[in-house]
């Protein structure tokens, strides 16, 4: 992903927002890209203030592309002492054709190594765990994407509790 990485840094102004830049502004802005982008609101105020509060308590950060002063692409890295984990972004589909998100997982990447982390999760990588279901295009694509970034592939014990 070099020459991506390189062609965005030059087409856009990736910012790290942490718990000492960050303010609801940039978050709602977020919140109204993904809104616009995904064609619907896919999840509830709530969720986007806990995400904010997340970032306060430096749990979190968020990573912003800019084009002009317009935010053109945006993702949120959860994170604790030792673990960063790529959770949602959003980009304006109308500009796919430049690289609006290789250069912010890139600059998330450098922050989490900044920062001391030593884990850094794309998520899973659906080409690979779903044999048995059909994917959809955005799903592949969004596959492929995490895949570029190389790494190791390994197995994931996730438990689900019950609470009654």
């Amino acid at each position: 992903y070099c020459p991506e990485i390189n062609k965005g840094l030059q087409e856009l102004k990736p910012k790290v927002f942490t718990s000492k830049e960050i303010d609801w502004h940039v978050i709602d802005e977020f919140r109204r890209l993904h809104i616009k982008e995904s064609g619907r609101e896919t999840r509830s105020i709530e969720s986007w203030e806990r995400q904010y509060e997340c970032i306060q308590r430096d749990e979190s950060f968020c990573v912003c592309g800019y084009i002009d002063s317009e935010m053109v692409s945006a993702g949120l890295f959860l994170n604790n002492k030792f673990h960063c984990y790529y959770a949602v972004s959003a980009a304006r589909r109308d500009m796919f054709h430049k690289s609006l998100f290789h250069p912010l997982m890139w600059k998330a990447i450098l922050h989490a190594k900044k920062i001391g982390l030593t884990i850094f999760e794309t998520g899973r990588d659906e080409t690979l765990a779903s044999n048995s279901i059909q994917l959809s295009d955005k799903e592949k694509s969004i596959s492929f994407f995490k895949s570029g970034y190389g790494g190791i592939v390994h197995p994931v014990l996730r438990l689900q509790i019950n609470a009654k």
